[in-house]
């Protein structure tokens, strides 16, 4: 009986599950102290008086008050009694009851299935941190654009940024490190559903399109604060230019000769500080980060497509590849583009 209940697919399943669950109680404790000191640390200007708009006391005013949390629990509780409902009535057995009437096999169901939800509970956290980490980037390109200052000379290559660079490729890593895990749970007894195939393919777009904007949003928030550097020492530039053009028109050269001295020395150093922010060449993305990026999010969605099928395929994607070819066609050129977008930001 007892071997009956547990066979070796569904302990392998098991081990899946507690792994992902270990990893994901450990990342998140991780990645929200790395949040905190990577909004933390931003630099705020002394000018700003107004304390709500400070980037970390946004961030954990909106982590800590907004709804937005619940809804996402409710929609992966909603998901899994769905994917079981689907699964009891396509007829591959969800649960150890089924085969096993006994109260090992219910007591097993029971624990399993409080597992899974706390695994999908997990993860809701994790979708939630992803989400505020993308509003935190479009705050930063919008209400708080102006109040930020960045470091465009250091040493980093990414204007005092490195700590969101770091915050933004560790947290790539480990999600699509989680969804793996997320599909050989499932697979190791049984093949994944078309509902599952589907809902776990949904995670990783989700997972893909804001990390694609989380790149973008920190390179042009950085692209931004240098551009705005360079046109301040421009204008200043003109300021001191037209002083030194009035000096030397009023044929009074030897009584201004001190001035006109010291201002063709600050024209000097301003055109070679701009020259100097212009030649700065970020380093936000770098081959590292793109290899990266790919290999992870590759890695999960190969996994989701071996996930079901005995042709190694989910019927989901033999279902999107045959009737939707347009649509993947679309989407395959997207993501050349994408490439080719984040290419020519490597170094030469």
């Amino acid at each position: 009986m007892m071997k009956n209940i547990f066979p070796v697919s569904d302990k392998i399943g098991i081990l899946f599950m507690s792994i992902s669950i270990a990893l994901q109680l450990f990342g998140i404790q991780y990645f929200l102290t790395k949040m905190k000191g990577s909004f933390g640390e931003l630099i705020v200007s002394s000018e700003s008086k107004d304390d709500s708009l400070c980037p970390f006391d946004l961030l954990k005013t909106n982590f800590t008050t907004s709804r937005v949390l619940y809804l996402l629990i409710l929609a992966a509780f909603l998901l899994f009694a769905t994917a079981k409902i689907d699964a009891f009535y396509s007829g591959s057995e969800p649960f150890f009851s089924q085969g096993n009437p006994t109260s090992w096999a219910l007591g097993l169901d029971i624990y399993n299935n409080l597992v899974s939800l706390f695994l999908l509970y997990l993860l809701a956290i994790l979708l939630w941190m992803i989400f505020n980490i993308s509003y935190m980037l479009f705050k930063i390109n919008n209400d708080l654009y102006a109040l930020l200052k960045i470091e465009p000379l250091d040493a980093d290559r990414a204007g005092g940024l490195k700590p969101l660079k770091e915050l933004l490729l560790g947290f790539n890593i480990f999600y699509f490190l989680i969804i793996p895990l997320a599909v050989f749970a499932n697979f190791a007894s049984r093949g994944l559903s078309s509902f599952e195939s589907a809902s776990i393919g949904l995670l990783w777009l989700i997972g893909v399109v804001l990390f694609l904007y989380d790149w973008y949003a920190l390179r042009r928030f950085l692209r931004g604060k240098i551009g705005d550097g360079v046109s301040i020492l421009s204008e200043i530039q003109e300021s001191k230019r037209k002083q030194l053009i009035d000096l030397v028109s009023k044929n009074e050269e030897k009584e201004n000769e001190g001035q006109i001295c010291l201002l063709s020395n600050v024209l000097d150093i301003i055109d070679k500080e701009r020259e100097r922010i212009q030649q700065y060449k970020i380093k936000l993305i770098d081959a590292k980060t793109i290899i990266l990026f790919a290999g992870f999010s590759a890695l999960s969605l190969i996994a989701i497509l071996k996930g079901s099928g005995e042709d190694g395929r989910s019927s989901t994607a033999v279902f999107v590849i045959d009737n939707a070819r347009p649509l993947i066609d679309d989407c395959i050129n997207y993501v050349g583009y994408m490439v080719n977008y984040l290419y020519q930001f490597l170094p030469k």
